[in-house]
């Protein structure tokens, strides 16, 4: 055995140096770096899922701040749970994914999974979804409004949810309680809470019987509206019914709103939930929803003060009714938290609590260390490199597009890509690396800083969106219609921003200028990959070409760009 299989090693050494021909530019070596994924999905009886089909998403795609729904469109693979609740996803190259997945269970209850999973090279990495650990909860205030707009709160109503797919605004009572997730009653203030709600997208019933019911509105015009209970959070609003519909009038009247501000803390010693009250603090109604602090006091329509109990009251002719205004809550105006837009309503009597971030108001922090690279693709290699000299900032704003971020804090990147920001206050932060606005990438996941503690991470960025990278551009020109015509020797060249019609104008408006050598080519140097050119060749005023066509700089230092029927 040992004989044939150094003879079969001869042999197939001796075929390669001879198919070679005394070259190894044509040898293309692909090592496959690759591990593989496995889900279970069991129920919250701890039954396992049947035929759910799971999406397999590149996580790069949140980079460009994509937003979507399970498509085939995006996924990379799709793969089905078999009777066992099992699915695997086969060889996957190494990387970070996304995992998607909508779900109803035989109870009707739906659920979406939404897992980021990294696979490693060689490696098997396992996921188990236990859907009874799929919930969230909510805490509303219900209150009701009759044809004179007076509001009052809506006690002892009985509250229920209805999945998105099961509503329809024909179905009767009945048939809306059919597939309803009942959650209780409201106490005397209208305020109901409720946890361990499966993950979906719900309409809101309030009744009192068969005949005396609505579903409730999230603003006081009555659109229908439906709510999002998420993975291991709070859903908080308030909510309107008809009153006419719930066979019942006003009992209360108010002069002023009242708004109490609080944060809450877990007491390691006890295990709870204590809730502290913010005295000292300013409520801002604002009428702009920029995300920009110094735009939202600008734009103030009122600001008012809390007491010792944390409570800040406006009265009723200081604001607009029905209209909505964009709420913060700060100290100083360094210290400030965003809370969203709350619509106001005529006679709105009970105490809006508003909830704000301890760490924002009394600063804890940690520190920020990376080390950086870009992915640079140059023809069909792909090559990674240290992201050098470039900026980084953490931000709490959301928005995608770098131009409107506040850059909160920021540092730049040595020779090697690493970077460190220290004092940052205890958070969770959007990563950017940029050059400038217009070459600037988020990263695909948060930075969450914690308390005395260094957040060290290694993102991966593209190279062309967070680096100005430069090539040289090839030209080649001919006189004819193939490149076997006359070259145009020894002329001059010119790259411009727009196109100009004659050689005055584009000597006034060059960008680069070079010559053409004996063969026809022209070497412009150091220009800007992805950035393109309008170009022009000639001797002299009156004998030139002006294509109008654009050139884009290429990332391939072998790129030539032939111009064929010059007429030169």
């Amino acid at each position: 055995m040992k004989t044939i299989l150094n003879f079969t090693v001869f042999v197939l050494v001796t075929l390669f140096f001879v198919s070679c021909d005394n070259s190894i530019d044509d040898i293309n070596v692909v090592i496959e770096e690759t591990g593989s994924l496995e889900y279970s999905i069991i129920d919250p009886l701890g039954e396992p899922i049947d035929s759910a089909k799971l999406y397999l998403i590149d996580s790069e795609l949140f980079s460009y701040g994509i937003s979507f729904g399970p498509s085939e469109d995006y996924a990379i693979k799709t793969v089905y749970t078999d009777k066992n609740g099992k699915a695997e996803f086969g060889k996957i190259n190494s990387g970070l994914y996304l995992v998607y997945c909508e779900i109803t269970t035989k109870d009707n209850e739906d659920y979406t999974i939404f897992n980021f999973v990294q696979v490693v090279i060689g490696e098997v990495e396992t996921r188990t979804v236990d859907l009874s650990k799929y919930v969230g909860s909510l805490d509303l205030e219900i209150y009701a409004f009759d044809d004179f707009n007076d509001y009052y709160a809506a006690d002892t109503l009985n509250i229920a949810l209805i999945p998105v797919d099961d509503y329809s605004s024909y179905y009767s009572f009945e048939q809306y309680m059919n597939n309803a997730i009942p959650i209780g009653k409201t106490d005397s203030d209208g305020s109901i809470s409720a946890s361990q709600i499966p993950l979906g997208q719900y309409f809101v019933l309030g009744y009192y019987n068969s005949n005396r019911y609505d579903i409730l509105s999230m603003d006081t015009y009555y659109s229908e509206y439906y709510i999002y209970i998420n993975k291991d959070e709070t859903f908080k609003g308030v909510m309107y019914a008809e009153s006419d519909k719930l066979g019942v009038t006003s009992n209360s009247n108010s002069s002023e709103y009242q708004f109490k501000v609080f944060y809450t803390d877990y007491n390691a010693t006890s295990g709870d939930i204590d809730t502290t009250y913010l005295s000292n603090a300013n409520v801002l109604f604002s009428n702009t929803s920029s995300s920009n602090f110094n735009s939202a006091y600008s734009y103030r329509t009122y600001v008012a003060s809390t007491d010792s109990s944390g409570i800040a009251k406006v009265n009723k002719s200081q604001l607009d009714d029905y209209y909505s205004y964009y709420l913060w809550v700060y100290t100083d105006m360094n210290t400030y938290q965003r809370l969203g837009q709350y619509s106001i309503s005529n006679n709105l009597t009970n105490t809006t609590e508003l909830e704000v971030d301890k760490e924002t108001f009394f600063k804890i922090y940690g520190s920020f260390e990376m080390k950086g690279w870009a992915k640079n693709e140059t023809g069909t290699s792909i090559d990674t490199i240290s992201l050098s000299n470039i900026n980084i900032t953490l931000t709490t704003s959301s928005s995608t597009y770098f131009s409107s971020v506040s850059k909160l804090y920021n540092t730049k990147t040595d020779s090697v890509g690493h970077a460190v920001i220290n004092n940052v206050p205890v958070g969770e932060y959007f990563l950017w690396a940029y050059t400038d606005d217009s070459h600037a990438q988020r990263a695909y996941f948060k930075v969450k800083i914690e308390e005395d503690q260094t957040t060290v991470v290694e993102p991966v960025f593209d190279a062309d969106q967070v680096m100005i990278l430069y090539n040289d551009m090839t030209l080649q020109f001919y006189s004819g219609s193939t490149n076997s015509s006359t070259p145009v020797r020894n002329a001059y060249v010119i790259l411009t921003k727009y196109h100009e019609s004659n050689v005055a104008s584009a000597l006034s408006s060059a960008i680069v200028t070079g010559n053409t050598d004996e063969y026809g080519i022209a070497v412009l140097e150091h220009l800007e990959i992805n950035t393109s050119y309008y170009v022009m060749v000639y001797y002299d005023y009156e004998s030139y070409y002006s294509p109008y066509e654009q050139y884009t700089v290429s990332a391939d230092p072998d790129e030539v760009y032939t111009i064929l029927n010059t007429g030169m």
